[in-house]
């Protein structure tokens, strides 16, 4: 099944972290994302986004809210 079939669900406490290889594939699927290896934090999936201007910064941030609460 690919990633983009599958549906979110919340981590439970103490699920461990993907592996780096599983990591590494399943990133191939979302365009866009890389893999923040920072030496302070865990490793962590993330992606860039860059607007012209605040507004639609916030039209962004409010079509995401909508989407998190559905």
């Amino acid at each position: 099944m690919k990633l983009s079939e599958k549906r979110c669900v919340p981590c439970e406490s103490g699920t461990p972290p993907l592996d780096g290889a599983t990591t590494k594939l399943l990133l191939a699927e979302v365009p866009g994302w890389a893999l923040d290896a920072d030496t302070k934090n865990p490793p962590r999936i993330v992606k860039r986004y860059e607007f012209a201007d605040f507004l639609g910064a916030m039209a962004f941030v409010g079509r995401m809210a909508a989407l998190a609460e559905a």
